[in-house]
């Protein structure tokens, strides 16, 4: 009898855990429709999240992962354009601190585009952050290290924060860039001209 018991029990919770599963995949279809009404709305922030709970739902569906991860992308460089954007006219309001977090916040969001690594650090340059100034700048070099505006952005942020060997790599990388850059000839000269004095 105990054992008549527990196969019927097993049966039983086999049993609810097909119908749970069958459940799963109607809800996760649900879903997923659902994320597409979103997408072809121009919502992508939504229909990746929508996207995502299919996939929760139901993890066999290839399609809905695909799908969720395309969409993710695409919503994260969107949010990305809209915080740099807020961020461009909080910096020309003088909003220089809310500025820069937001420029960090697209550049943490989409860490290829050097160009908010770097507005982010001149913003936390007018903010007077240099160390997360010489922080976004280096992230910038790093992406793009023959971008002339990004090493020179770097040598002003690693000077300010104290560190002018730094600083004066990033501008003999542009020197060798381009020879005649009269931007990092003066900063070069400015330099040695602020280490010459420390020494005397």
């Amino acid at each position: 009898l105990e054992a008549r018991r527990k196969e019927i029990m097993s049966q039983r919770k086999r049993k609810k855990n097909i119908e749970n599963t069958e459940d799963n995949q109607v809800f996760g279809r649900k879903l997923y429709e659902e994320g597409l009404r979103e997408l072809r709305s121009g919502d992508s922030e939504a229909a990746a999240k929508t996207f995502q709970m299919a996939v929760t739902y139901d993890p066999s569906m290839d399609e809905y992962k695909t799908l969720r991860d395309e969409v993710s992308r695409q919503a994260e460089t969107e949010r990305a354009r809209r915080l740099a954007s807020r961020a461009e006219d909080e910096f020309d309001m003088g909003f220089t601190a809310t500025a820069a977090r937001r420029y960090a916040e697209a550049s943490d969001l989409m860490p290829t585009m050097g160009s908010y690594a770097v507005r982010a650090s001149q913003a936390f340059m007018a903010a007077g952050d240099v160390e997360m100034a010489a922080e976004y700048a280096d992230r910038a070099v790093a992406g793009s290290p023959n971008r002339q505006e990004f090493r020179l952005a770097a040598a002003a942020a690693f000077q300010a924060a104290g560190q002018p060997a730094i600083a004066r790599e990033h501008l003999m990388a542009v020197s060798s860039l381009d020879e005649e850059d009269d931007r990092a000839k003066e900063m070069l000269r400015e330099l040695d001209a602020s280490l010459s004095r420390k020494r005397s």
